[in-house]
């Protein structure tokens, strides 16, 4: 009896023990009732990627930074270009929308002045310029991506200096007419011009047309170009040109130069390395047509169909 009721004294002290253990973890801890509503926890866009907008045209940017396209914009000015660009590490993002011009002739739908670097514009279109879609006469190391740049009086995508990057853009019926030479993609040194469609530049433009230019060094892979040149009145056509040591893979040309003069689907300088690619029915009624042009000093060829 005296083991039992001790028993009982135990087991009531540790129940004893452990409420007021609990009160007192009650007690520090405090009410877990909230005093107000949760504070939000998502950033914004502005403060994940801080951006200017830009709601009309001309406009100039003058700073580094982000810049977008608040909605289509066209420009009725006789003296600006639409976007001008000023500064270093720009990107320029036209979110879907168009960029459109008056066709007043010489402005182009965006202009990089100068030497200039690291400029990338991205995800639009860009048409109806008097000028070129993008130019770029002097500038390096910019972009444009996931572009449409159509109809526009000169040349699509003017980058003439080194080490662009141009990817993933259609490029087509810019440069009907044109006095001078017509390049639906244009790049210097060290470029990469990839997945892109180079169409329609050029028709019966009284000049020379690249389809694609491509200077020395560049890589050329994954693009079609296709019906640029079409009676053309200067005295050569070309599909694509590539410059001394670029790699020239996978690519399309094809119905280039129809009526012209002097036609090339594929033209290669020197020292290319050349694989994978169709060059097939350039020049229709042109005087002279090469497909592609073989056997050129140091070049390595592949896979290649090129009758």
């Amino acid at each position: 009896m005296k083991t039992k009721c001790g028993k009982a004294r135990i087991l009531m002290s540790i129940l004893g023990f452990t409420a007021v253990l609990g009160f007192s973890i009650i007690a520090v801890a405090g009410s877990l009732e909230p005093t107000a509503p949760p504070g939000p926890t998502m950033k914004t866009l502005a403060e994940i990627e801080p951006a200017t907008p830009i709601s009309s045209v001309p406009y100039i940017i003058t700073e580094p930074g982000s810049y977008y396209l608040a909605r289509n914009a066209q420009s009725a000015s006789s003296m600006f270009s639409g976007i001008t660009i000023w500064a270093d590490n720009v990107t320029l993002d036209l979110k879907g929308f168009a960029l459109t011009g008056d066709g007043t002739a010489g402005l182009h739908g965006v202009f990089i002045e100068g030497t200039r670097k690291n400029i990338v514009i991205r995800n639009g279109t860009i048409t109806n310029w008097g000028g070129n879609g993008i130019e770029a006469a002097a500038a390096a190391r910019c972009q444009a991506r996931n572009l449409r740049v159509i109809d526009n009086a000169q040349s699509g995508i003017h980058l003439p200096g080194d080490e662009q990057v141009v990817t993933n853009c259609i490029v087509a019926d810019n440069g009907h007419s044109a006095s001078g030479n017509v390049s639906g993609i244009y790049v210097g040194k060290a470029s990469r011009v990839t997945q892109n469609t180079a169409a329609g530049n050029g028709d019966s433009a009284n000049a020379d047309v690249y389809g694609i230019f491509a200077n020395e060094g560049s890589t050329v892979a994954g693009n079609t170009a296709h019906m640029n040149g079409n009676s053309a009145n200067g005295d050569y056509v070309y599909g694509i040109y590539a410059g001394k040591a670029c790699a020239v893979t996978g690519n399309t040309a094809q119905d280039n130069g129809d009526f012209a003069e002097t036609v090339y689907g594929i033209y290669l300088v020197s020292y290319c390395l050349v694989d994978q690619n169709t060059a097939f029915d350039n020049g229709f009624l042109a005087d002279y047509v090469q497909n592609m042009t073989l056997g050129v000093v140091g070049c390595a060829y592949g896979n290649n169909v090129a009758p």
